[in-house]
């Protein structure tokens, strides 16, 4: 894979592989200073920029456990966007906080849910690499 650094910010590092049609963000553990309307304004203006299939999202270093009604927030206001973009898989390296992990698991079960994307959790960055390129 060959990665173009699209965007970066306090929260995270964002790469785009044009031949796989893969985005891949870095969350940073300064996500934790962060609020719920910030990541979902920073999500939807990359995503309305670019134009996708698949998303890697590397989770291991967010530390900003999702409390349930911002889950229903991010389900409702990043899920078009992600539609809209054309995302149809997305391979999530999960969290290192046990909190974080179960909060970030319940959104995107609600998002999986409701759109359909094909979602994966993994621990193992190699095992999600072959996953979301297949």
């Amino acid at each position: 894979m060959k990665y173009i650094e699209i965007l970066e910010n306090q929260y995270f590092k964002a790469f785009l592989d044009k031949s796989n049609d893969l985005i891949r963000v870095i969350w940073f553990p300064e996500s934790e200073h962060g609020t719920a309307k910030e990541f979902i304004e920073l999500n939807n203006s990359l995503f309305r920029a670019i134009k996708v299939k698949r998303l890697f999202s590397d989770l291991r270093e967010f530390n900003f456990p999702i409390v349930p009604h911002l889950q229903l927030d991010i389900v409702k206001y990043t899920s078009k966007t992600l539609i809209e973009a054309g995302v149809e898989k997305i391979a999530i390296l999960i969290p290192n906080d046990i909190f974080t992990m179960v909060s970030v698991s319940q959104t995107i079960d609600e998002i999986e849910d409701n759109i359909g994307f094909q979602i994966d959790f993994f621990e193992d960055e190699k095992k999600a690499t072959e996953w979301i390129l297949n």
